[in-house]
């Protein structure tokens, strides 16, 4: 996983663990930012990080409903990372934290 595609990683696990405290701002803004992607991997990724109310599912659990493996499922999750990345919405809104 590149840098880029981390980072995002890295506050996608914080924003589903600790959605209590994410600032409602940001949700809204990364809500609008998974829109980018084609609906079945906006989905997959709310699913992987259970965000927006979603509950986190298991990679083995994600494989089992797409019919694959979790290995396909986890190289999937990586692309749509990096597809989210490098777009200029994503770039101009992450926390300076991360910069």
């Amino acid at each position: 996983m590149d840098a880029l595609s981390k980072e995002l990683n890295d506050y996608l696990v914080h924003m589903g663990k600790a959605a209590h405290i994410t600032d409602r701002k940001m949700a809204d803004y990364m809500s609008r930012i998974l829109q980018l992607l084609p609906p079945a991997d906006e989905e997959l990724l709310k699913e992987h990080y259970g965000l927006f109310g979603t509950t986190a599912v298991p990679l083995e659990e994600m494989a089992r409903r797409r019919g694959t493996t979790p290995e396909a499922v986890s190289t999937q999750i990586a692309a749509c990372l990096r597809r989210v990345a490098v777009t200029p919405e994503w770039q101009m809104i992450k926390p300076s934290t991360h910069k």
